[in-house]
């Protein structure tokens, strides 16, 4: 008997695991993307766990007599996955990581350099000829270094000497003249897919032509990026960069031409607004470059403070599908014809969505409104023609006039509680819209924001008939006026 019982949970564990693997391979592609977001934001997190469990064993220091010390080679560690620790075996504090230390260190997968490392040497890691991922405090020697120094580049830590396999990789960085550059040729390895980077800043052109990189994590710590950061970095597919930096530079991601999922912690130039000029909107870190895996995005701006507006035309990867915003305001126009987007993720430092900020985005499959939206303007998601699922939370105060003009496939709505005003034409146009949930906070529907909606016949008012009746309901809010049932919470009114 008791083994009978065993076979039958085995048969019955097995049928689940086919179930479940048939469930996951539906929809798996539209994942894919959700997931790369996802698993580069989790590196950061890993990785710097990691700095506090696991380190290397058998490294050699040097000491520099102070009560601190340096990393000077591989020692006697076999790790191909590589963490310097905080502390030497002595009891040292770990601040540097010598010249060439790693050099030559052929079997190493992996490198964790933690933040109480405060310079890196030229070539420290030269010929790590099979490293896949590494990750850095800082971009370059270190936090401070200046860029007329030349040390600034990813690829100072891997150093000018060539080696078998190694990738020869030209990065521009200023010089010390006023305007000047110059040119350094690092090796790179071409295993090399992922990097995060803790702290400091990304300095000029740092990732310059890197072209193996597919990921690159920008931790909290990292407080500014400067200009074509990214350049020619045409196999990246995913760039993660988290709340602490304060402004992006102007075509930070030209030529990026396999992106498919980008974090930022604000729209355009910098988080705080002046008056609404392009670098304000999306295509301000795309330039406006063109190239062939580009698509041309013709996107509007205000000109001035009387606020004329105009159109400039950016370039963005075909590939990018998903983007995630950690907050700020994003503005009128902000992600204005962005048709190629399926994935827009808000998050909870978002403020305001502004007049047209995604109309047009004709790709757009689903929006999260999170509460710390304030209002969502005048037009916000018109023609946004295959969004089917949208959720609005409890703090949105106003859905301003046409803000889901023309979503055609929107099927339903839940307006949250506090919402007191549904504007003109507010959801005009969703043919699709089956059901729609009013909060008793609501105290006027205005001209026509459910006209043409043909399939509403169903209307979830979290109040009572009384309550319901009490609403300003302007002419035509809801036309044609066709047979649909209003529930309340003390009965229905069938109209």
């Amino acid at each position: 008997m008791k083994n009978t019982r065993l076979v039958l949970i085995a048969i019955l564990l097995l049928c689940l695991a086919v179930f479940l693997s048939s469930c996951g391979e539906n929809g798996q592609s539209e994942r894919e993307t959700q997931k790369t977001v996802q698993d580069t934001q989790k590196t950061a997190q890993d990785t710097q766990a990691s700095q506090t469990s696991r380190v290397s064993a058998g490294l050699a220091f040097q000491s520099n007599g102070d009560g601190t010390c340096t990393v000077s080679g591989i020692g006697t560690c076999t790790d191909t996955d590589l963490v310097i620790p905080k502390t030497s075996p002595d009891g040292d504090a770990v601040t540097g990581v010598k010249q060439k230390a790693f050099a030559g260190c052929t079997k190493l997968k992996s490198v964790t350099v933690p933040d109480c490392v405060a310079s890196i040497g030229a070539g420290a890691f030269s010929g790590c000829s099979t490293l896949e991922s590494i990750t850095l405090p800082f971009v370059g020697e270190s936090k401070n270094v200046a860029n007329g120094a030349g040390k600034q580049s990813f690829g100072y830590i891997f150093g000018t000497d060539s080696y078998t396999g190694g990738t020869a990789t030209a990065q521009e960085n200023r010089g010390t003249g006023m305007g000047s550059t110059q040119v350094n040729t690092y090796y790179i390895p071409p295993s090399l897919k992922s990097v995060t980077v803790t702290g400091g800043v990304v300095g000029y052109a740092a990732f310059e032509n890197c072209l193996n990189l597919l990921s690159v994590t920008l931790g909290e710590g990292v407080t500014g990026i400067e200009e074509i950061a990214f350049n020619g970095c045409r196999k990246l597919t995913s760039v993660v960069i988290l709340g602490s930096v304060k402004s992006l530079p102007k075509g930070l991601l030209t030529d990026c031409t396999s992106l498919k999922s980008l974090t930022i912690p604000s729209v355009g130039w910098t988080e705080k607004k002046g008056n609404d000029t392009y670098y304000y909107t999306f295509g301000y870190l795309f330039g406006t470059k063109k190239y062939d895996a580009g698509v041309l995005v013709q996107q509007s701006y205000y000109v001035n403070e009387v606020r004329n507006t105009t159109d400039i035309s950016y370039y963005f990867p075909k590939t990018l599908k998903s983007v995630t915003v950690g907050g700020g305001e994003i503005v009128r126009y902000a992600f204005y014809n962005c048709s190629n987007l399926t994935s827009v993720t808000l998050g909870d430092h978002v403020t305001n969505i502004g007049a047209g900020a995604f109309s047009n985005c004709s790709g757009l499959k689903s929006i999260v409104i999170p509460g710390s939206v304030a209002s969502i303007g005048n037009g916000a998601f018109q023609q946004c023609t295959e969004l089917t699922s949208l959720t609005i939370k409890k703090g949105v105060a106003l859905i301003d006039w046409y803000a889901f003009y023309h979503c055609s496939k929107l099927t339903s709505v839940v307006i949250p509680d506090g919402v007191t005003d549904i504007g003109v034409s507010a959801f005009e146009e969703c043919p699709s819209m089956t059901s729609v949930t009013v909060p008793n906070s609501v105290t006027v529907i205005e001209y026509f924001a459910f006209r043409d909606c043909h399939q509403l016949t169903t209307i979830n008012f979290r109040g009572t008939k009384a309550q319901w009746n009490a609403i300003e309901k302007q002419t035509d809010w809801f036309k044609p006026a066709f047979s649909y049932t209003v529930h309340c919470t003390d009965g229905d009114l069938s109209k």
